[in-house]
């Protein structure tokens, strides 16, 4: 035989009536929890609900509540302590742990986002660890797996993929960051693009520009539509026009300019100008060494440190 017990609040603050038994069944208004159905209009003091909470309203101060199954709200719910499971808001979701699947058409906010995040207009929170998608921007402290801002990313830390429809701003990043103007990071370890530019500090790996690419340090390969600049650069560079840097070690290859400090490796420009030591060969219509170790290839080669005679030559200058 099932038993239902009608067991009504009179608590000014929690005014709510279950149909329930040990508390599992169905819980109308506001009350601390059940283990079942509760549908109320706001949220207040709500502890624990195992199953299905509605909420009709914003909620709210929740701090310590849990929400174990399925969280749903007109205007959004809310958990101050742990959203489990599927969480859905026609405004928005709050939460302190979202876990598990989460969607609102105007945004998501939470301390930590574990799963699926989808929102119409952003995402905030310290922490996104899986899929997050927003029509506008994604913002977070550390961002981890796939992430699409119809307009941006920002984060500080980033592991995954990471796409901006405008762009994509991290501090450290590790994996591929593609913006659709331009990608900015600090340090990256991975492939950054951007149809306008990139730019950094501290890049490892294969960097495209669709315009330029500026960065302080780069190891690996850079593909740049127009310009290049950095302080350092070590790998395979290849520029549409011109490129920059204090130092060249490895391959720089540019249809007009190529200017440096020092180039240690392989340089091909219409102008290849070394500031200072030249170590391996450059190849231009006009070649121009401080100090050259190496060799120029052109139709004017000018070594400095060469003897007068030798100074300026036609065709091939070498020093060794």
């Amino acid at each position: 035989m099932i038993i239902l017990v009608i067991v009504p609040s009179v608590h000014a603050e929690s005014d709510h009536f279950d149909l329930a038994l040990w508390n599992y069944g169905f819980s109308f208004g506001n009350s601390k929890g059940i283990n079942g159905i509760r549908i109320n209009t706001i949220d207040e003091g709500l502890e624990c609900v195992n199953g299905l909470n509605l909420t009709l309203w914003k909620p709210k101060d929740n701090p310590d509540a849990v929400i174990n199954g399925m969280a749903l709200g007109i205007v959004g719910p809310q958990a101050g302590s742990a959203i489990n499971g599927i969480a859905v808001g026609l405004v928005g979701v709050e939460g302190g742990k979202i876990n598990g699947i989460s969607a609102a058409p105007v945004g998501i906010a939470s301390d930590e986002v574990n799963g699926l995040g989808i929102s119409g207009i952003g995402i905030a929170s310290d922490r996104v660890n899986g899929i997050s998608l927003a029509l506008i921007g994604i913002a977070c402290d550390k961002l981890s797996g796939f992430s699409f801002g119809g307009i941006g990313v920002a984060c500080d830390d980033f592991a995954g993929i990471g796409i901006g429809g405008v762009g994509i701003a991290t501090s450290d990043a590790k994996g591929f960051l593609f913006g659709g103007i331009g990608t900015v990071c600090d340090d990256l370890d991975g492939v950054a693009c951007g149809l306008v530019g990139v730019a950094g500090n501290d890049i490892k790996g294969f960097l495209f520009g669709g315009v330029g690419v500026a960065a302080d340090r780069i190891e690996g390969i850079c593909l740049s539509g127009i310009a290049f600049g950095c302080e350092e650069m070590h790998g395979l560079c290849i520029v549409g026009i011109g490129a920059g840097a204090d130092k060249f070690n490895g391959v720089a290859l540019t249809t007009c300019g190529l200017k440096c400090h020092d180039l240690t490796g392989f340089g091909v420009g219409g102008y290849t100008r070394v500031k200072g030591v030249q170590k391996g060969v450059t190849i231009g219509i006009l070649n121009h060494a401080n100090e050259l170790h190496g060799f120029q290839i052109g139709v004017i080669n000018i070594a400095r440190n060469n003897s007068l005679l030798t100074r300026v030559l036609p065709i091939i200058n070498m020093n060794i």
